[in-house]
Parts: C-alpha cells; sequence; structure tokens
C-alpha cells in the first residue's frame, strides 16, 4: 500500500512530529473501485446467468448461490474462492464475454492494460491456434498456484 509522509514539524525545532497517511485504504483499492463500476452496469439477468457459469460440479452450491443477492456479493465470492484476485481477472472477464455484454468486456480489456501486469482474455483470440494452446497452460497454471512473476504476453 503507498504512503505519504508528512512532516509539520518548525525545522529549528528539536521535535520530530512526522507521520505517515495512506494513499489508498487498501492494496485492492483499484481493483475494488472498479468491480463496484462494473457491478452497476449489471443486471440482475446478467447475475442469474454468472451464477449459472459457477454452478454444477465442483462448482458452487445451490444454497450459496441462492445467498447471493447482487453482483458484488457475487464478485466477492469469487473472491473468496480464489477465482478473482487483483492479478487473475481472467474467469470474471470471459464470463463477461459469454453474457454477450462486450461493453463491460471491453472496460476489463482497459482495466489490465492500464495494471499492465494482467493477461487480458481478449489477446487470447488474436493469436494462432498453437499460441493460445500455450496460454491456457499459463492460464492453467495461474489457477492452480500464485505466481509473483508477469508473464509475457506477445
Amino acid at each position: 500500500m503507498g504512503v505519504l509522509t508528512v512532516s509539520s514539524s518548525d525545522p529549528n525545532s528539536s521535535r520530530n512530529d512526522d507521520f505517515q497517511l495512506p494513499t489508498i485504504p487498501s492494496d485492492d483499492w483499484e481493483m475494488n473501485v472498479f468491480l463496484k463500476e462494473l457491478a452497476d452496469g449489471l443486471t440482475d439477468d446478467d447475475l442469474k446467468t454468472m451464477k449459472h457459469f459457477v454452478s454444477g460440479f465442483h462448482g458452487t452450491r445451490k444454497g450459496v448461490l441462492e445467498s447471493i443477492k447482487d453482483p458484488l456479493d457475487f464478485f466477492q465470492h469469487l473472491r473468496h474462492r480464489l477465482i478473482l484476485t487483483r492479478d487473475n481477472i481472467v474467469v470474471l472477464q470471459s464470463m463477461l464475454w459469454h453474457l454477450g455484454r462486450k461493453d463491460l468486456h471491453n472496460k476489463f480489456v482497459k482495466f489490465a492494460k492500464k495494471r499492465g501486469n494482467i493477461i487480458p482474455f481478449s489477446k487470447l483470440f488474436k493469436k494462432s491456434h498453437n499460441q493460445r494452446y500455450k496460454d491456457r497452460i499459463i492460464l492453467l497454471t495461474l489457477f492452480c498456484k500464485p505466481l509473483d512473476v508477469d508473464i509475457p504476453v506477445t
């Protein structure tokens, strides 16, 4: 998290009044703001379809899905299951693609490019078959364990 150091002491004083203020409330601030923007653009039908996407064998149980009342609850659920993190947005981005919400999907692409360390889902469609296969291997690696390195996408 970023920190701003503020000094209120007189340069001629021996007293030290330096203190630090956080510049953002959490490391997830940027992601949370972005997810709120996405949530505002989703309809009840969109949420219903997204809940359907995560149901099924080894998916989210029906009772849990019924407890999710709005898109922010849904995003929190994805984060709890580590399906969505500030460095891995591929699954949520692909959900928007399959919903037919290209407007929100395009916002995701801009967000990913702005962050610089996220693989945008759209890159998978602009490559040869062999390169898409390699990208799937990379994505499977991302889902299996978190990586602290940037994966170059060419």
